[in-house]
This record gives C-alpha cells, sequence and structure tokens, in this order.
C-alpha cells in the first residue's frame, strides 16, 4: 500500500521528526490513475510531509514522496541527495492487463541526486529542481525529472502556486513501464512492443492551501497528466491524459 510504503521510507531515513520546530505533517485523499495510462482511477491516501533539520529532509510536495540530504551552494543553489517511492502496477488493475497476463511491478524506491534553484519572477517565488533517479531493481531503468513551481498568490490566508514537470525514461525505463514481450502479446494477438528512451509524461497542476487556524491548514490540488511518445503510443496504454484530484490537511509542528 502506498500510505504504509511512504512512511517506512521517511522514517528509514530521517531522526525523529518533533525534534525540528518547523514540521508540516498531514494526510490527503487523492485521486489518481491506477497506474501510468490506465482508464480506472483509484483513490489512495498519501501522507503529506514537509521537514528539514540541518542538511536533511523529508517532503512529498515536489512530484514524489522522498528523503536525503542537501547542501545551500549559495545564491538559491542547492545539490543533493535522495531517496524516493517508486509507484508500481497491478495486473489487476486493468482488464487489458489481464488478458495480456502482465506480471506485477512492485512498489520500490529509488536513489539519485538533484539540483534545486530558488529565485523570483518580479514578487512571485520560482523554484526549480532537476532530478535524476535510478529505480531499485534491475529492469526498472532511470528516470529525469524538471520540475518549475511558481507562486501566482499569497495573501491572508489563502497561497497558490502553479507547477509543471517534465519526466524522461530511459530505454530500460521504458520498457519496463510500458513494454509488451512476445509472449504476453501472443495473448491479445498484439504485435510486441518495445520503446525507447523519451519523453514520458508532461504534469501541468495547480495547488493552493487555506490557514484554518494557526497549527492547521487544507490543502488542495488539481493536475492534468499527459502520456508522450512512446510511452503513448504503448498499447498497454488505456488512456493518455488523466486528471489527478489531492485533498487534505496539514498541520504544524
Amino acid at each position: 500500500m502506498k500510505f504504509t510504503h511512504v512512511f517506512l521510507l521517511l522514517l528509514a531515513l530521517t531522526p525523529p521528526l518533533m525534534a525540528e520546530e518547523s514540521t508540516l505533517l498531514g494526510l490527503a485523499v487523492q485521486r489518481d490513475a491506477a497506474y501510468l495510462g490506465a482508464s480506472e482511477n483509484k483513490l489512495l491516501p498519501v501522507p503529506l510531509i514537509d521537514w528539514q533539520k540541518d542538511n536533511f529532509f523529508a517532503r512529498s510536495g515536489r512530484g514524489m514522496e522522498e528523503a536525503g540530504i542537501n547542501w545551500q551552494l549559495g545564491n538559491g543553489f542547492a545539490l543533493g541527495s535522495q531517496l524516493a517511492l517508486e509507484l508500481g502496477r497491478s495486473t489487476d488493475d486493468s482488464t487489458q492487463l489481464q488478458q495480456l497476463q502482465m506480471p506485477d511491478v512492485a512498489y520500490g524506491v529509488s536513489v539519485g541526486v538533484h539540483a534545486e534553484y530558488l529565485t523570483q519572477i518580479g514578487p512571485a517565488p520560482l523554484k526549480g529542481i532537476l532530478r535524476l533517479r535510478q529505480r531499485s531493481g534491475a529492469s526498472r531503468g532511470a528516470l529525469v525529472d524538471l520540475r518549475f513551481d511558481l507562486g501566482i498568490y499569497d495573501a491572508y490566508t489563502i497561497g497558490l502556486k502553479t507547477y509543471l514537470e517534465l519526466t524522461w525514461a530511459n530505454k530500460t525505463a521504458m520498457e519496463s513501464d510500458f513494454g509488451l514481450k512476445p509472449a504476453n502479446a501472443a495473448y491479445g494477438r498484439l504485435l510486441p512492443y518495445e520503446p525507447d528512451a523519451d519523453l514520458r509524461d508532461v504534469v501541468l497542476g495547480v495547488a493552493g492551501k487555506i490557514d484554518i487556524s494557526q497549527d492547521w491548514m487544507a490543502i488542495a490540488a488539481i493536475e492534468h497528466k499527459q502520456l508522450k511518445g512512446d510511452a503513448a503510443a504503448s498499447p498497454l496504454v488505456e488512456q493518455k491524459n488523466t486528471n489527478v484530484l489531492t485533498l487534505g490537511t496539514i498541520c504544524r509542528f
């Protein structure tokens, strides 16, 4: 279950969260596709966390749940490394997967490095992050993410931001998520499919928060995720576009 995997990841990597005076911790419900390209949607509990002590961090608000270490270099630049949760896929998520007798893809982790940059466009804060990650498992491959978060409103108790994220996958990662081997293709009378390294998906979203009290806030986000290139052309893909909705609450400690 995603909720359990995230908490095990964060607890394994960080000292006790309550040791830091500025911690955000909460829980959300997220409506998302059962897997990348699925037509069926699922509701999942998602932990929300934003914690940092010295160079160590744990967070869930930049496209994935991750924890690690980073170093501030000055002028808004930071470099670091991270361990992150990587989602899997169940054969039961789709009749297409069942018909093709596709194996389950287990949840896992990735290890990688990242570079961050914080600046402003006029009064609006702009955060950029470039992340390279190698997923666990010999057949899971590597991914590269480029994400930008732009604050568009912050007054009284309301805050809004918009974000754009692009993810590229190497050939091994594309084959793991979207490839179709001859033995499985035969079950559906399809041709085998071997995708190449390519831009995998693009995400455009808007997120907001409302302060309920000094300690509590409500958050919401809606994003549009679109598969691209060889990922979108895969016979495993039932739907190229997905709208993801997240609602939750966060407490400040």
